[in-house]
């Protein structure tokens, strides 16, 4: 089992970087299809119902299997992330990485060693994007 956990790991991460990389080149509509693929692979739902979701929601949503919430968290943060960006500045782009900041919180909290790691390393990076959000936000 644990050995299919990375291979999915590995295969988000991937795919996530793909995405991420197809935004920095501007093909928005590609990284949103890219998005909207992994939402439905890995949660399976639409950008649109993620989007709706609250926190509580959210974290009920990626608790149902306790021994994979660490996973879970990783990927819905990874998401969140991305879909923020992919709305550009806007108060629905703030609030989305603000739950991508808090779903990595909660898993670097429940999750062991391991993930504890993996989540610092993102964290700096989200916040920094959600002040560069903010701040042409508020302009």
């Amino acid at each position: 089992m644990r050995d299919y956990i990375l291979h999915l790991i590995e295969q988000f991460v991937i795919a996530l970087a793909r995405a991420m990389g197809l935004l920095r080149d501007g093909d928005q509509l590609q990284a949103r299809m890219a998005l909207e693929n992994m939402y439905r692979q890995y949660l399976g739902l639409p950008p649109e119902t993620v989007q709706a979701l609250g926190l509580g929601p959210l974290l009920a949503l990626i608790s149902a299997d306790p021994d994979r919430f660490a996973e879970r968290a990783y990927m819905l943060s990874g998401m969140l992330r991305l879909h923020a960006l992919l709305l550009g500045p806007s108060g629905a782009a703030c609030n989305l990485m603000e739950r991508a900041l808090e779903v990595a919180k909660e898993g670097e909290a429940r999750g062991g060693d391991s993930w504890r790691e993996r989540f610092q390393e993102m964290e700096p990076g989200m916040r920094e994007e959600l002040a560069a959000l903010q701040s042409t936000t508020q302009k």
